[in-house]
């Protein structure tokens, strides 16, 4: 096979009589191939040499065929993982590709990494144990990776009538490891029909901001701005005690 060393080359000699032989008639053999470790797979002439005449003979040297085939090229098995979702990581349950001979594996991104969402390829080689008969091989397989789901709810809020409204504010859910709203590129925006004027009741503070961001999908759930009434201060004031015509009101009464 190809990288294997010349095997030792042998011939027959026909023509010889009785006892004779190749070495008691002075002919030791010697054979000349150009291939070697580094030949591609065909068919390499064997050449033998040697005297031409030897005691008693005229020699013939026929050539022969080394054939250098190919080593054997593993069979890879490897089905397409199952979707991810962004902020899943490479498990090794996903890493299980197989061949039809012992031998070694290598992934390319390995265990444990995290992919942007999108298509990746994900790659294996694969050295066999016997390297004399089977040839190293590759493969990949396409993973898929989902948006993940990002919840974005504003927050209640409260104020009198007659203020302004105050800063809107809003929590995220959904975000992975030390992703941010503005890291992934969304300005949250406020919307809210309520101002100084208005009314005591309840008003919706919408949020909004892109439905897409890098790696997520984004959902914006809005909240109640309260408006409420201003306090009506309680007031207590005893009546004063009756008067007499021609008296005027002191302070003491009011």
């Amino acid at each position: 096979r190809v990288g294997q060393r010349n095997p030792t080359f042998t011939a027959t000699a026909s023509g010889l009589v009785a006892d004779d032989s190749l070495a008691g008639i002075g002919i030791d053999l010697a054979y000349a191939c150009i291939a070697d470790e580094q030949s591609a797979p065909g068919d390499y002439a064997i050449t033998p040499s040697g005297p031409a005449e030897a005691v008693n003979y005229l020699v013939t040297y026929v050539p022969a065929v080394l054939k250098v085939i190919p080593r054997d090229i593993p069979a890879i098995t490897w089905a397409a993982p199952a979707a991810m979702v962004y902020g899943e990581v490479l498990a090794a349950e996903q890493l299980v590709a197989t061949a039809d001979t012992p031998g070694v594996f290598v992934y390319d991104p390995p265990a444990g990494t995290q992919f942007a969402a999108g298509t990746h390829t994900l790659h294996v080689t694969f050295t066999p144990d016997d390297a004399v008969n089977w040839s190293p091989t590759e493969a990949t397989v396409e993973l898929s990776v989902a948006r993940a789901v990002l919840t974005v709810t504003a927050a209640d809020a409260v104020r009198r009538v007659g203020q302004r409204n105050p800063t809107f504010t809003a929590t995220a859910s959904g975000l992975v490891a030390d992703d941010s709203l503005a890291g992934i590129g969304i300005d949250l925006a406020y919307a809210c029909i309520a101002d100084e004027q208005s009314a005591p009741g309840d008003y919706a503070i919408t949020p909004s901001g892109p439905a897409e961001a890098v790696n997520y999908l984004v959902t914006y759930v809005p909240a109640v701005l309260k408006v409420i009434p201003r306090d009506i201060p309680a007031i207590t004031w005893a009546a004063p005690a009756a008067m007499v015509y021609g008296e005027v009101l002191a302070a003491e009464q009011l």
